[in-house]
């Protein structure tokens, strides 16, 4: 259980302003990645049909989240502009503002968060499962962790708004959440580069290889990277949220496109 929180006004307030920032950075740079990586999908003209059936939801999934991602945005500089600017807070200071828990946007902030992580799980988990030929087995474990964290939402979200139990026995679930979600990130991650990789493999072996092994190094290392990225931000979020730290508004901002990114890689 993380130590006895002591609270910092001042430097929440910095902490909360510098998330707007850096969300609103990095999603600028997802939203243009998305656009030109919609633009040219859209604009394809030869579509395996193998391919057809898995890749049309697949596509239309990230459309979906590409709209949850960006409505968060707005709700971002929404409550920014309300705190910051207008200063319509109980006591007019921004900190004030940003915890009253009975606002809309108050609520629909926290609440997206948990749907974003959730629907990035989702995507990542069913990429894992074509990856591997549709064999449910394979993903069997991260569905399980997929399930947990969807329960800890939940339950997060009810409490949220109708607080139940006192803080300190709310916490004990919120300490598993960050953990176990890094676990299936890295789980999936590892599957379907584990996968890639033995394909390559059997193809150099009974030399089918040709100018696709560039193409195929790239895919899997991009992959790999957008899925680090990620991982790197949960470590950093797990050590300063166990930490009490007010710097996880930051990286947790950050994540929220970084989700986006790493189901769309």
């Amino acid at each position: 259980m993380s130590p006895t929180y002591v609270p910092n006004d001042s430097l929440e307030q910095v902490c909360f302003l510098t998330a707007a920032l850096v969300e609103t950075g990095v999603y600028g740079v997802y939203a243009s990645l998305f656009i030109l990586n919609f633009v040219y999908t859209a604009c394809r003209r030869e579509v395996r049909d193998d391919t057809r059936l898995a890749s049309k939801p697949f596509f239309w999934a990230l459309i979906v989240m590409f709209m949850l991602v960006t409505f968060h945005e707005f709700l971002i500089l929404f409550r920014v502009i309300r705190a910051y600017g207008l200063g319509l807070g109980a006591d007019g200071t921004p900190l004030s503002y940003l915890r009253q828990y009975e606002r809309w946007d108050n609520i629909a902030h926290a609440a997206l968060l948990g749907i974003i992580i959730c629907f990035g799980d989702a995507l990542v988990i069913y990429r894992c499962y074509i990856v591997w030929g549709y064999k449910l087995w394979v993903v069997a474990l991260p569905i399980l962790l997929f399930l947990i964290t969807v329960g800890i939402a939940l339950t997060l979200d009810v409490w949220f708004t109708k607080p139940f139990t006192s803080y300190d026995n709310i916490s004990l679930i919120v300490d598993f959440s960050y953990p176990i979600n890094l676990a299936q990130n890295v789980l999936t991650t590892g599957l379907i580069t584990l996968k890639i990789l033995k394909q390559y493999h059997l193809s150099s072996s009974t030399g089918l290889v040709s100018t696709n092994r560039v193409s195929l190094i790239t895919v899997t290392r991009i992959m790999v990277e957008s899925a680090s990225i990620y991982t790197v931000e949960l470590l950093f979020l797990i050590i300063l949220y166990f930490a009490n730290s007010p710097g996880q508004f930051i990286v947790q901002s950050a994540l929220i496109p970084s989700i986006a990114f790493r189901s769309s890689a």
